[in-house]
């Protein structure tokens, strides 16, 4: 038997998830169907531009956060980590991608990078 029990159907506290690599694809359509659901989602987009995350935090003002960090930089992965200190969360969704440009495909990434 499957489990169709959503986040939102729980009684208590309202759940949290944090979604990283939130801004487009699969990440985007998780963050949007927990948003949905009444989940409270903290998506991480990498620096750049405005992205598809975005049109959903004028939407679910309440219950969105987007915060920026490239996790290829230690530097920035550690700030983001002092900025959730005392968070919790239910969800943890590292969705992030490592290539570094449209040009490259996963093929030209090193197995070392994935593992480092």
């Amino acid at each position: 038997m499957v489990d169709t029990t959503t986040p939102a159907d729980v009684a208590g506290p309202r759940r949290h998830a944090l979604i990283v690599g939130a801004s487009r694809g699969l990440g985007l359509a998780i963050a949007e169907a927990y948003l949905a659901r009444g989940v409270h989602v903290v998506g991480t987009v990498r620096p750049g531009p405005r992205t598809k995350l975005h049109p959903l935090r004028e939407q679910w003002p309440d219950q969105l956060e987007i915060e920026t960090v490239d996790i290829t930089s230690v530097d920035q992965v550690a700030a983001l980590r002092s900025r959730l200190q005392g968070k919790t969360f239910d969800l943890l969704l590292v969705n992030a991608g490592i290539k570094n440009d449209d040009r490259e495909t996963i093929a030209d990434v090193s197995p070392r990078t994935l593992f480092v």
